[in-house]
């Protein structure tokens, strides 16, 4: 599985450049969650979000969407504050940053909209 495939690159990724390791990060985070360790892939995607901003820039898209996914992986294991908080912030950015009618903006809207109706 991807798991088996990406656990051993770890070492040789870690001399790469900030992207490639968020890359890395980001497929790792997958990985975990696709076999149901949540939890686990929580600590990858902090990394992916760290990452990416480094390499990229806090208001980029590719950061903003690490922080996306982060923050619903924060919902999956019941850290709703967090998860409210960090999609919050991904919103206010990328509303700011590409417009309120960008995808990534109105999927996060989208996210924020579905989980209030869910938790109240």
């Amino acid at each position: 599985d991807a798991l088996e495939i990406l656990t051993p690159l770890r070492r040789k990724v870690a001399l790469c450049d900030a992207d490639i390791r968020g890359t890395y990060s980001k497929n790792m985070s997958g990985a975990l969650v696709n076999l149901g360790r949540v939890s686990e892939a929580l600590a990858f995607a902090a990394e992916a979000v760290d990452l990416a901003s480094e390499f990229y820039g806090p208001q980029s898209q590719t950061t903003l969407v690490a922080m996306s996914l982060q923050g619903q992986l924060f919902l999956r294991v019941g850290r709703v504050h967090e998860a409210k908080e960090t999609l919050g912030r991904v919103l206010a950015t990328s509303t700011r940053v590409f417009g309120p009618d960008h995808e990534l903006t109105r999927n996060t809207r989208d996210a924020l909209r579905f989980r209030a109706a869910r938790t109240g």
